[in-house]
Parts: structure tokens; sequence; C-alpha cells
């Protein structure tokens, strides 16, 4: 069996915990003068007022803050606008219209091309024929030697989306590199600076967005490109060839994936090294 039914519970127990993690977000956050802070979703501003709905009522009143009450805005994406320096402005006579200014466009979180950056956690299996095996013994009769790990790995990347979809939208995805490093649950501290490392360049492949609502989301990705184990054990450097089909929950920018990855070693080494690896990520895309 590829995973035991313990360390299932862990990848499980992981999961739970990360998500319970990607729960608490932001909004707009009006501070008043006297440094009193509210939070809100700002619906308009105007010259002399700023509209809103409580975020705790999302159904409720659109209600009115006067402009020379504010002292600043903070907006859920991070930027702001300070108002405590502007000279107060007389609201507009009757019968003449009211200046309103531009409608602040927000950033698409789902759709628009970025940055992506995962941390993984997972549970993974290597089939490994040392050089000595294969030397030793005819190559098609030597035995593969089975190994269990804690893979911790690190994932950077790009998405860039095609079309104008709103519900379904597909692009190309390009991991420009994830680093693993694989603890054995025997002897964790020798295998942190021991134990082999995978390192996968520039994969390729698609990446697919379904967007339920403006918030929640779910990603359907899959990549392959290259991939180079260094096992300092062994003395060795493997190429191999990385699959890495995954599926991720998003919450606007943020992400809980669940990825499954499958390198293949490439016949032109002493040794031969295959991975099966489970696991799970919690990302971010800038």
């Amino acid at each position: 069996m590829f995973f035991k039914q313990n360390s299932m519970k862990i990848v499980l127990l992981a999961f739970i915990v990360v998500f319970i993690g990607t729960n608490s977000f932001s909004q707009d956050v009006i501070i008043l003068k006297d440094d009193f802070k509210m939070e809100v979703n700002v619906i308009e501003i105007t010259t002399s007022m700023i509209k809103y709905k409580r975020f705790d009522q999302k159904d409720g009143p659109i209600r009115n803050v006067a402009i020379s009450d504010v002292k600043e805005i903070i907006y859920e994406d991070g930027t702001w606008d300070n108002f405590e320096n502007r000279p107060s402005i007389t609201p507009p006579l009757d019968g003449l219209p009211e200046i309103v200014l531009p409608e602040r466009k927000k950033k698409d979180a789902f759709h628009s091309p970025g940055i992506f950056l995962d941390l993984m956690l997972g549970y993974s299996q290597r089939q490994f024929k040392s050089q000595y095996a294969i030397l030793v013994y005819n190559p098609n009769q030597a035995q593969y030697q089975y190994t269990n790990y804690i893979t911790l790995s690190l994932r950077f990347g790009n998405k860039w989306y095609i079309g104008k979809r709103e519900k379904w939208r597909p692009g190309i995805q390009a991991n420009w590199f994830r680093i693993g490093i694989n603890l054995d649950p025997q002897d964790i501290g020798y295998s942190i600076f021991a134990g082999p490392k995978n390192l996968s360049i520039a994969n390729i492949g698609m990446c697919n967005v379904f967007k339920f609502s403006d918030k929640i989301g779910l990603e359907a990705n899959f990549t392959t490109g290259i991939n180079a184990e260094l096992d300092i054990d062994y003395g060795s450097l493997i190429p191999g060839i990385a699959i890495s089909p995954e599926v991720k929950f998003r919450y606007k920018n943020l992400a809980i994936g669940l990825n499954y990855t499958r390198i293949q070693a490439i016949e032109v080494s002493s040794a031969l090294s295959n991975w099966d690896i489970l696991d799970v990520s919690v990302g971010f895309k800038f």
C-alpha cells in the first residue's frame, strides 16, 4: 500500500488546519478623525460624502459619513485614500448636480493574470534502484527499494487566462520552480540535510478557473516538465520528468489545493529514482 491509514490521517488533518486558517479576511476600513474605525463596504465617494454599508449588514441600508469627518480609508486590496489634509467642500447648492468621483475599479481576483506562491506539505513514496544494485545484478532483475517520506515543498509561478468567459476561463500556468525537501520519519534531523531533494524547473501546462461567486471559485490545473533529484547519500544527480495534476479551492486570492505529483526517472543515470507525492498546498496569487 502506498499510503497507510495513519499517513492519510496526517494529510487530512493538515488540510483541515490550513482550511480553517484561511477563513479570516478583511474589508474596507473607514478611520474617522477621532481614530474610530468602521469595517464597511464602500459603495461611492462624492465630493462631500462617503456612502457605505456596514460589513455586518450587507443587506442593510446605505449609510453616509461626511468627508470632513474622515481621516482615511483602507481598502480590502491594501490601497488607501487620505482625507485628513483635504479642505472641506461645501455640499452642492439646491438645483445643481453633485460631482461624483470616478468609480474605483477593483482588481479581478480570479481572472487577472498574476504570480502565485504555494507552500506544500505531503506524504511521498520513493522507488529507488541504487548504482550498486544495477551494476551487480541485471538491471531488469534489480529490485526497487521503497521508502516513505514527509515532503515539504515551495512552488513559484505565473498564471495567464484566455478569453472573456465569467463562469469558466482556461489559461496557461508556468511553475518556474518547485523545490521539495524529503524528510524520513525515522530520522528527520539527518534527512533534512542528507535526504534526497527534488527541484522541478520551468514546468508548463494548463490552468482552469471556475467562478462560483465574486469570492469563491475552483481551479483545475495540470503541468509537466523537467525534474532534477539530488541525493547526497548516493552522490547522484538523477534527471526525471514531473507530472502534476491539482485541484484548488479559491477564496479570492487565497487558495487551498490537493496535488499529486509523479516523478519518473530518465534512464540516463546509473541510479533510478521514481516518486509518488500527494500533498496539500496553501497559496496566494498576487
